[in-house]
């Protein structure tokens, strides 16, 4: 994906893995930052093969440097604490603090999620370049700026 900011988005996505988690990588001028995830895996009930602390990574690796480790927060439960968080915000909002990282979307947010698959599974089908304003003006769609 290209914004229109000219920043670049590549997203790969692995269905099914045989461990449940995220890697997330952002690739930048001046380096690398990498999250890492590792969970137990869900369907077959497995044991986690490392501690539960050392279950998220962060790592930190600036061109021409080494590789730095990152201290990130951590909750308490399932998903690296995730799932409270999640839980509590949907079904019981007054009783969660304000959220500090901004995390909640809208239907807005929501649309242009599926926007983006819908473009990318049309980009793939084509093999073109979609151009999602054109997408939606061909669909009789015109946004308000």
């Amino acid at each position: 994906m290209k914004y229109a900011n000219d920043v670049f988005l590549n997203y790969t996505l692995c269905a099914y893995s045989p461990w449940e988690g995220l890697e997330i990588k952002f690739h930048g001028t001046k380096g690398e930052l990498t999250h890492r995830h590792v969970e137990v895996h869900g369907v077959f009930g497995g044991v986690r093969d490392k501690a539960q602390e050392d279950a998220m990574t962060t790592t930190l690796h600036l061109a021409g440097g080494l590789p730095e480790n990152i201290d990130v927060w951590a909750g308490h439960g399932d998903h690296g604490g995730a799932d409270p968080v999640m839980l509590g915000y949907l079904f019981e909002p007054e009783s969660m603090e304000p959220d500090r990282y901004a995390r909640a979307s809208t239907h807005k947010e929501g649309a242009w999620s599926i926007l983006t698959g819908i473009a990318a599974n049309a980009s793939i089908a084509s093999g073109q370049t979609v151009d999602v304003d054109k997408m939606l003006k061909d669909a009789g769609i015109s946004l308000a700026r």
